[in-house]
Order: structure tokens, then C-alpha cells, then sequence
């Protein structure tokens, strides 16, 4: 008697074992299918949403972004997440009013390599960027996320809603510069 009981459990502990996976599995899938895209939800213990705040109290503004951008074509351009490494944002604001004009001096070298200002239009929302000869980073003041732009998108339109720009280049394209110009 006690071996026949003894097998039985060793062959329905396996079994258990599997059904409570397959329950949890299924309660962890239903409770992420329902996270909107590029958002993080955060539930308490009895399944109930956690409402987000930044350190100042403030509901996150994921959704409000800083910048609004268009390729030559009026086509938007998408921002990408800034996941894997913090880009420090330059220390020195240049201000643009309407009709004033920036242009780089030309990039070279190896590595990583941050334009040196930020750039905060005065008077307007809406800059004109051009990049030659090589991609470029358009990154906002706290740069949470980034923009690529390339030669053959330029010239871009931003719309700043708020703070300032500032630009990047890994292992720039000897020669490569941008241009802004307040409109």
C-alpha cells in the first residue's frame, strides 16, 4: 500500500506542478496584453492600477512630446527610445529668434561626439535643421528619446514645443555639419 501511494505521488506532483505554471502563465499574459505600447502599467498585489507620478507629483507626460519633426517631404519623423546609455546634455544654451542661423563646424574623429550647446528658439516654436554628409542625433533637453537625421531628409522642420535641441554623431563622417536656422 504505501508504494502504490508513493507513485501516485510522485506521478501527480508533476502534473500539479504543471497545471499552477500554466494558471500563472495565463493570469501574467492577460494582465500584460492589456499594457498599451511603449507604456508601463504597474499593478498592486490585488490587480489594481498604480497610478504614475513623477517626483514632482505630476502625471508623466510619455505621450506630450518635446519635439515635433518632419523630413523634407512632410513626412514625421519617429523619435527612438534612448534605452541603452544617458546622454548628458551640454552645459551652454544658444537662443535662436526668428531668422538667426547656426551652422556647425565640421565633425570628425572616432567615438561619441555632442554638438557642444543646446539650441532654444526665442519667439517661435519651429526650427529648420539641414545635416551634410553624415547622420546626426537630435536629442531634446533632457533627452529621454532621439531622432536620427540623414542627408537625404534634410531639410527637417521641428516644432519645439518646449525646453531646447541639441545634436550627437557616433563616429561622425569626417567633414559632416548641421544648420539650423529659427523661422
Amino acid at each position: 500500500m504505501i508504494k502504490t501511494t508513493t507513485r501516485l505521488t510522485l506521478f501527480a506532483l508533476p502534473l500539479i506542478g504543471l497545471g499552477l505554471f500554466a494558471s500563472l502563465m495565463t493570469h501574467h499574459a492577460n494582465t500584460v496584453s492589456d499594457q498599451p505600447a511603449g507604456k508601463s502599467i504597474i499593478y498592486d498585489k490585488n490587480g489594481h492600477q498604480i497610478a504614475t507620478l513623477t517626483a514632482d507629483g505630476s502625471e508623466p507626460a510619455a505621450s506630450d512630446p518635446a519635439i515635433v519633426l518632419s523630413d523634407r517631404t512632410g513626412h514625421p519623423v519617429k523619435a527612438t527610445p534612448q534605452i541603452a546609455r544617458k546622454t548628458a546634455q551640454p552645459p551652454t544654451v544658444k537662443t535662436l529668434t526668428k531668422g538667426q542661423a547656426y551652422r556647425s563646424r565640421p565633425f570628425s574623429g572616432d567615438g561619441r561626439h555632442d554638438s557642444g550647446y543646446q539650441f532654444a528658439p526665442r519667439g517661435t516654436q519651429w526650427l529648420s535643421i539641414t545635416v551634410t554628409k553624415g547622420p546626426f542625433r537630435l536629442y531634446p533637453a533632457t533627452p529621454t528619446s532621439y531622432f536620427t537625421l540623414t542627408p537625404s531628409g534634410s531639410p527637417y522642420t521641428a516644432q519645439v514645443l518646449r525646453g531646447a535641441v541639441f545634436f550627437g554623431a557616433n563616429h561622425p563622417v569626417t567633414g559632416a555639419t548641421y544648420t539650423l536656422k529659427a523661422r
